[in-house]
């Protein structure tokens, strides 16, 4: 794994778990926010379920993943 793949990935994991919104995990990582949930999906930090929830909704609730 390359070592910014390690980052973005760290930054992913650290991002919901201290209840960050997508768009500001992406926004702070420069990925599309799909790929945010990729990874997080990846990391099982965020449910199947969770991650086809529409962004208002990802958004207003850390007790989603």
């Amino acid at each position: 794994m390359r070592l910014m793949d390690v980052w973005l990935n760290t930054a992913v994991r650290e991002g919901f778990e201290g209840g960050r919104s997508v768009a500001d995990i992406a926004e702070e990582t420069g990925l599309p926010e799909s790929e945010v949930l990729r990874r997080g999906m990846e990391l099982r930090l965020v449910s199947d379920f969770a991650a086809g929830l529409p962004d208002a909704q990802m958004s207003s609730s850390s007790s989603l993943h």
